[in-house]
């Protein structure tokens, strides 16, 4: 068993994948930001608005504490927030849990993956931005470190299915 920590920037495509991942190879999976929204009942965007983004990323440490807790009979995958692996001591908490795969963007993908999307101000560190790509640029640029800790890094231009695969056997086996 172990738990597959994907990560990465806004778009980078993680609870694409780990939805993918999950129906493919019949793996259960857990959407972080989902799951805050389900506990909650409120969207990111408005705790965020109404609690402010401390608030937000204490309860977001919460709920991946509250994932890593369960007994995890099965390999499962686990799309992170963007931000998660930045705050409190989550990287190191995701890393001695299981396998973290970062799934790499550059940010000209990343602003025409935004600029096709209809949620764009759902997404609170992107709304009511006048240069989407200025700002997409300082946030890799605060967490391009700390994303490079993961044990794989895998760039989501030549992201496959068979390559996922390969990365979750050699997780399997080293954790």
């Amino acid at each position: 068993m172990s738990l597959i920590f994907l990560l990465g920037m806004p778009l980078s495509g993680k609870t694409y994948w780990a939805k993918k991942l999950s129906a493919e190879l019949n793996l259960p999976y857990f959407d972080i930001d989902t799951e805050i929204e389900r506990t909650s009942n409120r969207t990111i965007r408005n705790i965020f608005e109404t609690e402010g983004e401390p608030f937000f990323r204490k309860y977001e440490h919460d709920i991946m504490l509250g994932i890593l807790s369960k007994s995890h009979t099965e390999t499962t995958i686990i799309s992170c927030g963007g931000g998660l692996p930045v705050y409190y001591d989550n990287m190191a908490l995701i890393k001695t849990a299981g396998c973290v795969i970062y799934l790499k963007a550059d940010i000209e993908l990343l602003t025409q993956r935004f600029e096709q999307i209809k949620e764009r101000n759902d997404r609170p560190l992107l709304a009511n931005v006048l240069d989407i790509e200025d700002q997409l640029e300082r946030i890799l640029k605060d967490r391009k470190n700390i994303y490079e800790k993961a044990d794989y890094v895998l760039d989501v231009c030549t992201a496959t299915l068979s390559k996922f695969e390969e990365i979750i056997k050699s997780c399997i086996k080293h954790h």
